[in-house]
């Protein structure tokens, strides 16, 4: 099942001559203040659609229904469709989910709108310290589902973020050009993120978020002034140094990885513990593991590697947390932080023991799926 991620613009309105300013930029908590308004104005909208036919008149829907139906929009696909945080958005975004339901496109419960707090087109700077932020924040929660960006409608202004998450991720993102007929994709280019880079900017990352600005002082302390490759993060506005769009997407997806609530411990993978290296003689298995067991070793929530265990040729992860009591199995004393790697590309299951920073069992959990997540595409 494909989950396509649609903006969501007006279109379906404006199409037909409708006129929206008594809405425009009004903010969806007032909307009870104009429920009888609305109501007709979503009454007049399907009464519009209701004598379309399919798939002949498709040019006379919406941008969003022609993308989403030109892309092969299947019953038992999922549809997300993003909404602005303002009346018309909202009120076209259910005009165009109720015309998919209705026309038997999807299924009611396969559809659903998200509204983004802080998404309008009025206010430049809510728009990029609200609503990018927590629409980005909101994609990126959906990382690990098959998703397809569709940006045909919307604000034109959140389409080179679409397009770059779905590089950041390796997500297609699909869109038709203006009024042509082609579905154009941009699929295949991933950009790879130096975690590197960002953690040497770390701290300042997140005093700009909690505090929405900083100083240029303050940003400029340790950077070197010929080094550019920082600019991308960050935007001058009277002095103060934002984040930029650019950078708010790298940080939402950077936390993921790095969750400040989590310990790290930034020793050089030399100075960790690896009893791998002295396992005498290599065989193949410890051939497999040793690579395996270096790249880890460079995570922050990976404290050494305390011994080799038991081939688990059964697992279905690379990295799975394991119990204290699990844990004492192998190292004669309980632990919540030990996980067991295996190497589940090979037949006979190679596998062996990661200490980590955790501090309970969730934590130790949590760090299991970030490794996965990050060094397996897990």
């Amino acid at each position: 099942m494909k989950t396509y991620i649609c903006t969501c613009g007006t279109s379906i309105a404006t199409k037909r001559g409708i006129k929206l300013e008594c809405f425009v930029d009004i903010p969806i908590l007032k909307c009870n203040e104009f429920k009888d308004e609305i109501e007709a104005t979503k009454d007049r909208i399907a009464e519009e659609l209701s004598g379309i036919k399919l798939p002949d008149e498709l040019d006379d829907t919406s941008a969003e229904i022609k993308s989403l139906v030109k892309m092969g929009l299947d019953k038992n696909d999922a549809v997300i469709l993003i909404s602005s945080d303002t009346i018309d958005g909202k009120l076209c975004a259910e005009s165009v989910r109720d015309f998919l339901v209705e026309n038997k496109l999807i299924s009611e419960p396969s559809i659903k709108i998200k509204e983004i707090v802080g998404l309008q087109a009025t206010d430049g700077s809510r728009f990029q310290k609200e609503g990018l932020k927590n629409l980005l924040n909101y994609l990126v929660s959906l990382e690990h589902q098959d998703i397809i960006f569709n940006p045909t409608g919307g604000y034109k202004s959140i389409v080179p973020y679409l397009a770059l998450m779905g590089m950041l991720f390796n997500k297609p993102v699909k869109y038709i050009h203006e009024n042509s007929e082609d579905i154009l994709t941009l699929t295949g280019v991933p950009i790879i993120l130096d975690d590197d880079l960002i953690l040497r900017i770390e701290n300042k990352l997140q005093r700009i978020e909690d505090e929405t600005s900083i100083p240029m002082k303050e940003w400029q302390e340790g950077i070197d002034y010929n080094d550019r490759r920082f600019d991308c993060f960050v935007e001058v506005d009277n002095g103060q140094i934002t984040m930029s769009g650019i950078g708010l997407l790298f940080w939402e997806r950077f936390k993921k990885d790095y969750p400040k609530e989590l310990e790290r411990d930034l020793r050089p993978v030399s100075e960790k513990e690896n009893k791998l290296l002295a396992q005498g003689i290599d065989h193949h298995g410890l051939e497999r593991i040793k690579p395996i067991a270096r790249e880890l070793l460079q995570s922050p929530f990976v404290c050494g590697v305390p011994n080799s265990c038991n081939n688990y040729p059964k697992s279905k992860a690379f990295i799975r947390a394991l119990t204290p009591v699990q844990a004492k199995e192998h190292l004669q004393r309980e632990s919540s932080s030990i996980c067991m790697v295996t190497d589940i590309r090979s037949d006979a299951g190679y596998s062996f023991l990661i200490k980590t920073t955790a501090c309970n069992d969730d934590e130790n959990k949590q760090i299991a799926e970030i490794l996965n997540r990050k060094y397996f595409k897990l």
